[in-house]
């Protein structure tokens, strides 16, 4: 038997693993394909005073006949609640916040989905394994599977597996972030630019704005060191001077 695997990976997080195994002998053989994915228990702290943290789901997850999305806690799996499932489409996969690995074998088999703790109960692991796959005298058979490793893009994440996308967490406003997202997408399709070309007129006038308080700042100083008794008058000289020059701010008036 000779086993040769090819690792391919295009303009995409997805890297398509193929196992080509050929069987040499006298006699047919069978083998097993499995993959695991392994992650820590334990969760580095994240300092809340500047992170809107809002503890987004950290754990196990999978896809299979029986449930589009289904996630299994890191506690489940300590506790010695395993996975246990026969399924023969899906996927299996370890999720943070912004990211996700994910392991997605062919369709053309059937698979025994499970969970397991590893190491003192310091990691967990999920994972898939296909049932005896049988390879006759002569015969060569294709094993292929598809790893993704990288951020959760909901519309490229869609296309490499059914449900994969449902990984995202929108959290507890999802009725209002999905559409949203959604809408901020289509909006880019055609400008290339996330809405922020929206406030183009507005940013650019700020911008022009202090511009011309930085040229004007030598005057404003002028106004203010020679009516420093008159409050009244230096305000008035303040606002004749940004008329002048078509400077409409009143951010800079002193009381």
């Amino acid at each position: 038997m000779k086993t040769t695997e090819t690792i391919c990976h295009g303009n995409s997080f997805a890297f398509n693993v193929n196992h080509k195994i050929k069987n040499y002998g006298n006699n047919p053989i069978e083998v097993t394909f499995f993959s695991q994915l392994k992650q820590s228990i334990e969760n580095k702290k994240i300092n809340d005073n500047y992170n809107f943290n809002f503890h987004t789901y950290r754990g196990a997850a999978y896809s299979s006949d029986d449930h589009k999305y289904k996630k299994y806690e890191f506690n489940d799996i300590k506790n010695n609640k395993h996975l246990n499932i026969i399924t023969n489409s899906g996927w299996v996969a370890m999720l943070q916040q912004y990211f996700l690995v994910a392991w997605i074998p062919e369709k053309m088999h059937k698979y025994h989905f499970y969970t397991e703790k590893l190491y003192d109960n310091s990691q967990v692991s999920i994972g898939f394994k296909s049932y005896p796959i049988s390879i006759l005298q002569g015969e060569e058979k294709n094993i292929q599977s598809t790893l993704w490793v990288g951020p959760k893009l909901q519309n490229t994440m869609k296309i490499v597996a059914d449900y994969l996308n449902l990984t995202i967490d929108y959290g507890w406003l999802w009725f209002i972030a999905q559409p949203l997202f959604t809408m901020l997408t289509w909006i880019y399709t055609y400008t290339n630019n996330w809405v922020r070309g929206l406030m183009y007129p507005l940013t650019k006038s700020q911008y022009t704005s202090m511009a011309k308080m930085r040229i004007l700042q030598p005057k404003i100083i002028n106004i203010k060191n020679k009516f420093s008794q008159d409050k009244h008058r230096q305000s008035q000289e303040m606002i004749a001077l940004y008329k002048k020059q078509k400077l409409y701010t009143i951010c800079f008036l002193d009381p």
